[in-house]
């Protein structure tokens, strides 16, 4: 079996390779904070490997200034200069740099993955974005513009959520396809949103005002929860420390409408016929509004 590419939106696993002097390094122990750049370069002494090991060294500053972590993972010890803030790893099977070079489509022989890549992730290990030499003209530049955006938002500090239950935000647990079949779901369907007065679901202008779309389509419910499971699960765990089994209930896509001035008052979802809920999960499915 392949080993599947991860995607925006997927954590990357706790890399354990050796070192260039033969010292076992972590990707989970090593970073402290920041950015951090992933380079996979199967073939570190020429071709497009050879290049994207030549343009890490190049630009070693630009990614000093954003205090970005680096880690390039290689079949072999490469002949050339190699960028010194970067930890170079040896991953003799390649299985570490599958996670980053991902099969075309329709494809299941490793030998069409593309030569080299670079993953850029955020400071939980997420991966923001990946650049092949396969679709990018220039991968590390391409990863060093999306780190950037990143430690500018890192360095606008935290803010203070005021009036909420304990809230964890993630970035690209949907991918934008998704986002877009699940909203034309809601314009072909939808009804009046309703809310639980203890016993059963009913209209209530006090209370909220919306409209929804229930998410009926087997395929198209598993094919959310494989998305979200695996993403949220890992990260609950950790801030939450709750190991318990996840399961979903209704899936359902919101929409809210300046027109009719709709809106969701403060609530809690964890009332009566609905107290086994644990967490709620909202997800933003588009851009372009303000509120909220």
């Amino acid at each position: 079996m392949s080993i599947p590419a991860l995607r925006p939106g997927d954590r990357t696993p706790n890399l354990i390779f050796p070192d260039l002097k033969g010292r076992s390094r972590q990707l989970y122990l090593e970073v402290r904070g920041g950015p951090i750049l992933v380079a996979a370069v199967p073939s570190p002494n020429e071709g497009e490997g050879r290049s994207v090991l030549s343009a890490l060294t190049r630009r070693a500053g630009a990614l000093d200034k954003i205090g970005a972590h680096r880690f390039v993972l290689m079949r072999r010890e490469p002949d050339g200069e190699i960028d010194s803030g970067a930890i170079a790893m040896i991953d003799p099977y390649g299985d570490g740099m599958r996670l980053f070079r991902p099969l075309p489509e329709g494809s299941d022989n490793d030998a069409d993955r593309p030569a080299a890549a670079v993953a850029a992730l955020d400071a939980n290990q997420r991966v923001i974005a990946l650049f092949t030499t396969a679709d990018s003209r220039d991968p590390v530049g391409d990863a060093i513009k999306v780190l950037e955006v990143e430690a500018k938002a890192a360095r606008a500090g935290a803010q203070r959520l005021v009036r909420s239950a304990p809230a964890m935000i993630l970035d690209k647990l949907l991918p934008n396809p998704l986002c877009d079949a699940l909203i034309e779901a809601w314009k072909a369907d939808n009804v009046e949103g309703t809310v639980n007065d203890g016993f059963k679901n009913v209209t209530d202008d006090a209370v909220k005002r919306n409209r929804e779309h229930v998410v009926r389509d087997p395929e198209m419910q598993r094919t959310i929860a494989q998305q979200i499971g695996p993403r949220v699960m890992t990260e609950i765990q950790k801030v939450f420390n709750f190991r318990s089994a996840l399961r979903f209930e209704m899936l359902t896509v919101l929409g809210y409408g300046e027109d009719r001035k709709d809106f969701f008052a403060p609530h809690r979802d964890s009332l009566r016929s609905e107290q086994r809920r644990r967490f709620a999960v909202s997800l933003n499915l588009n851009e372009g509004y303000e509120g909220g």
